[in-house]
């Protein structure tokens, strides 16, 4: 009799564990969602012609470039660099090219790109051209 009780209390934990974990999965996803939205929301136009200029270089950049391709001072194409890096968007690395005359390449981050935020890009391209 206690043998089937225990049996019967270690079957009933474990549904609890089981449903315990779908909980935690499901916050867990529900937290990761809410802070890409976060993200987004942070996104200023600006923001979004830097990503859509290192895109159209293969997805690589460096201050020098972005600048002069934007038309910015370079102070401000490092501030927009950095914060894009800082928010996730971006990977900043040290150059490895001695060619390139950069202490970091910046390096679009494609997993944290989702659908909007990618036609938001072609649509800053697409703006950028027709003002030219």
């Amino acid at each position: 009799m206690e043998d089937r009780l225990i049996i019967e209390v270690l079957e009933r934990l474990s549904r609890i564990e089981h449903r315990l974990n779908a909980l935690e999965e499901r916050l867990r996803h529900h937290e990761e969602k809410a802070n890409l939205d976060k993200k987004r929301r942070e996104l200023t136009p600006a923001l979004v012609r830097v990503l859509s200029a290192i895109d159209e270089n293969q997805g690589v950049g460096y201050i020098k470039a972005i600048a002069d391709r934007l038309n910015i001072p370079r102070n401000k194409a490092s501030e927009y660099l950095n914060r894009l890096a800082d928010m996730g968007f971006l990977y900043k690395r040290v150059n490895p090219d001695p060619r390139i005359k950069a202490r970091y390449i910046y390096e679009i981050r494609r997993e944290n790109i989702d659908e909007k935020l990618r036609e938001l890009m072609e649509v800053a391209r697409n703006e950028r051209w027709r003002l030219r």
